[in-house]
């Protein structure tokens, strides 16, 4: 049964990796850069900031904090206890999927880049407005669809 499972997830991983273009790979790398979402969060803790006030805001910080931290930590758990190879890094497909950047050595079970950002946007998300929630969704959607689609393959998770 697992057998057929690691062989789903690398078919349905080769398919997604065709369906790429290098005319596109650098607009996932920008994308998928920690670096490039600094002002959105910057407006986003801004507009907390406005909505719940100082103490709470801080409070709120903390509570991420330790969400991020959390989050974080039990991905890395399950990556060494899985021990999952990136695809990157596995024999059996590496040479049919298409690579974009280095290749990192650690292991990969799930992307915790999508973890943590769903920990820190889901609670964000329950403070603002049905508006302002639609938003917050879709970014979130849009933004755990590039990582799974973009970092499974170019090994930029971590």
């Amino acid at each position: 049964m697992l057998e057929k499972i690691i062989a789903a997830d690398k078919e349905l991983l080769i398919f997604l990796n065709g369906l790429g273009s290098t005319t596109y790979d650098p607009l996932w790398i920008i994308i998928t850069n920690q670096l490039c979402w600094i002002p959105f969060y910057v407006v986003l803790f801004y507009l907390l900031y406005k909505k719940i006030g100082k103490q709470s805001f801080w409070l709120a910080i903390l509570f991420i904090a330790v969400l991020l931290l959390v989050s974080d930590q039990t991905c890395n758990l399950f990556k060494n206890g899985f021990q999952r190879l990136r695809p990157c890094n596995d024999e059996t497909i590496n040479h049919i999927i298409r690579l974009t950047s280095k290749r990192s050595p650690t292991f990969s079970f799930y992307s915790g880049h999508a973890a943590t950002s769903t920990a820190a946007m889901m609670f964000v998300f329950l403070f603002f407005k049905k508006i302002l929630q639609i938003c917050l969704f879709n970014f979130l959607v849009s933004i755990n669809f590039c990582l799974q689609q973009n970092l499974s393959w170019i090994a930029f998770s971590n």
